[in-house]
Parts: structure tokens; sequence; C-alpha cells
């Protein structure tokens, strides 16, 4: 079966002022519809806010059945070349801060896969979320003058150990919205405990103050319907209850600030390929 494409782009959302998307699915699936607004619809406005939530039609109230979100995002535009941005490092860190190997994560294309995307629910849904444990601690390390993960989900109240394994020092700054800032200098081969408790909207910036090269984006939210894409461009969020859903889509090298409804079945739900156009980028 042929999958379906909408196609994103610089300040134009699609290429049409709607596109519905059908997926092919498993099980008890039935096929998704996705239906993207015109891009107006979109603007974050002077100030950089959130664009506001364009009215939806709902769907079927959940009945305590579930479904899958699965999906692929691709690039459509020329190779990407990945270039070194460790500019400015001092004559004594040079042996870790290796610039040939400090190379821009900015926007990662594998075999027109886009990687490092995020996709998420803003907020839980109102009626029929599953009550998720707290995933385990993990570790969010600082390794060779950059971050080892660039692109990072945590849940509110999970334990996160901030950790320096360079011989130098190294600062990190998570510039939150709703939950108090984190900013911590960390010591060569050290690290700091910490958690956040609030629920954030949308990817937050990361970066050391002392080496300005060094950024990534964390996503802490009070819930599980959230998902980033890997090297393969695919991704997944499960458990969703069935009904209508908005997700926000989010990648740092976009000038686009989207979302789009998605109504979901029980079973999996395949959206097929999310098409970002090279304009998008900046």
């Amino acid at each position: 079966m042929s999958r379906s494409v909408f196609k994103l782009s610089a300040f134009v959302a699609v290429t049409a002022m709607a596109v519905f998307i059908g997926g092919c699915g498993g099980g008890a699936t039935a096929v998704p519809t996705v239906t993207v607004k015109p891009a107006t619809e979109f603007d974050p406005g002077e100030n950089g806010d959130d664009p506001p939530t364009p009215p939806i039609t709902p769907g079927d109230e959940p009945k305590g059945e579930y479904g899958n979100l699965i999906g692929t995002f691709v690039y459509d535009g020329p190779v990407v070349t990945r270039a070194s941005i460790a500019t400015g490092v001092k004559p004594e860190d040079k042996a870790i801060c290796v610039a040939d190997k400090i190379l821009s994560e900015k926007l990662i294309v594998n075999d027109g896969k886009l990687q490092n995307v995020f996709i998420y629910l803003p907020k839980a849904p109102r009626k029929g979320a599953k009550d998720i444990p707290i995933p385990e601690p993990i570790n969010y390390d600082q390794k060779g003058c950059f971050f080892l993960s660039h692109a990072t989900i945590v849940r509110a109240g999970q334990k996160i150990s901030f950790l320096n394994s360079d011989g130098l020092s190294h600062n990190t700054n998570v510039i939150t919205i709703n939950n108090e800032p984190f900013n911590q200098n960390i010591g060569p081969n050290n690290g700091v405990e910490h958690n956040f408790t609030e629920n954030e909207t949308k990817p937050v910036l990361v970066k050391c103050d002392i080496h300005a090269w060094m950024t990534a984006f964390m996503l802490v939210q009070d819930h599980g319907y959230n998902a980033v894409s890997g090297a393969d461009g695919k991704f997944q969020i499960n458990d969703l209850p069935v009904g209508t859903h908005r997700f926000s889509i989010f990648h740092e090298g976009t000038v686009l600030n989207a979302s789009f409804p998605v109504d979901i079945k029980p079973g999996d739900n395949d959206v097929g390929e999310i098409v970002f156009k090279a304009e998008a980028f900046n």
C-alpha cells in the first residue's frame, strides 16, 4: 500500500489549505485523518509566543481504548553537510575540544530522514490518559565538548544526573519557561542531580555558557505523550486515548511552528511521511 505524505515549508505549513493524510496500520487500526490548518494559524506572533490553538471538531470521546501514533520525518532538499562549529577553542583545551569532531547538530539528515524532531502533546489529554510511571533516572552528559543528548525528553519529577565527563569545566544552563531555571557550573569529571517539576509546552534551550557552540534542546513534560525522531526519522507515541488530539512539531533549525490534529483509532495509526522542505530551515 502506498504511504501518504504531507509537506511543511518556510512560513507555509502545507502546500494547500488543508491536507488530508491516510496511513497504513496494523491490527484493528482504522486509517487516521490528519488535517493541517492554514499557515496563518501557526503564526507565533511578534513576541515569539506559542501559536494559538486552532479550533478543531471534537472526535469521539475516549472510551477506555488506546492507539499508537507512528510516522517518519523526511527532509526534502539537497545533501546536508555538517560543519565544525567549535570556534575559539583555548589552546589548553584543544586535546579535549577537538574541533574536527564537534559538528553541527542543528540539521541532521540520514538518507533523507530527519533526526531530532520533537512531536508531542503540549498538555496531557483531558480524558482517558494512562497513569504512566515516571521513567528511571537518566544521565545527561557532556563529553568531548558537546552534549551527548542533543534532543531529549524528560518527565516532570524524573531524576536527571547532569554530568561532565571531560577533564575541563563545563556549564549546563537550561533556559526553562515554566520551571525554575537550572544553571550550574560542573567541574571536570563531576555531576549534579536535579529534577524539573512543571510541564513545558515546548522544548527549551540547553547551553554551556563556557563553550558557546555547545547547545541542545530538552522537553520537560508531565505526561508521556511525546517522542523525538531517531536517526531513521521514525517516531512512535503509544497508549493515546482514542479520539482527536492536536500534536505540536518542533525542530530547532526550522522557522516553522506547526501543529495538526490526528483522529486516533484503536491500534497503530501510521501517518506515513511528514516532509520538511529545505526552505523551512534557517
